[in-house]
């Protein structure tokens, strides 16, 4: 049962193959037809800022609806947007939410958990502990540029 898979929390160094395994999360699950919705956490974010005073599906009510229901939601680059109080309500809001509804999340970030808890909160940070499996992928160097060497 997918609500009861525990998720994902990837974490290296750049170039250790986060977002590609993500995204091979993504394709797995939307060949098997599941309701993956993949999302760049700070272009999400910037998305969020920019619905304010929009309506339909592209405000922050639909945006934040569409994340907290996606069957799973795939969350890169966690910890890479300039973090604020407001950044960090938004995450914890949304993190919360899935945990709570036991919807399972794919998380990528170049932080550790312990890394990103000044960037995202100690709440938030709790609740992926909780969530996920964590699996750091360590390379000696970045993938991208040692296949171009």
């Amino acid at each position: 049962n997918i609500g009861r898979t525990p998720g994902l929390f990837f974490t290296g160094e750049v170039g250790c193959g986060k977002t590609h395994l993500a995204a091979a999360c993504a394709n797995a699950l939307l060949q098997q037809q599941v309701d993956a919705l993949f999302l760049v956490v700070p272009d999400f974010l910037d998305d969020l800022r920019a619905s304010y005073g929009k309506d339909g599906e592209f405000s922050e009510a639909a945006l934040m609806r569409r994340a907290r229901s996606a069957a799973v939601l795939i969350l890169d680059d966690l910890g890479a947007h300039n973090f604020s109080e407001w950044t960090q309500n938004k995450l914890y809001s949304l993190v919360n939410h899935r945990v709570i509804n036991c919807l399972p999340m794919v998380v990528t970030s170049n932080l550790s958990l312990g890394e990103l808890e000044p960037v995202i909160g100690s709440r938030t940070t709790s609740r992926l502990a909780a969530a996920c499996r964590v699996y750091p992928l360590l390379v000696e160097r970045d993938i991208r540029l040692a296949k171009n060497l």
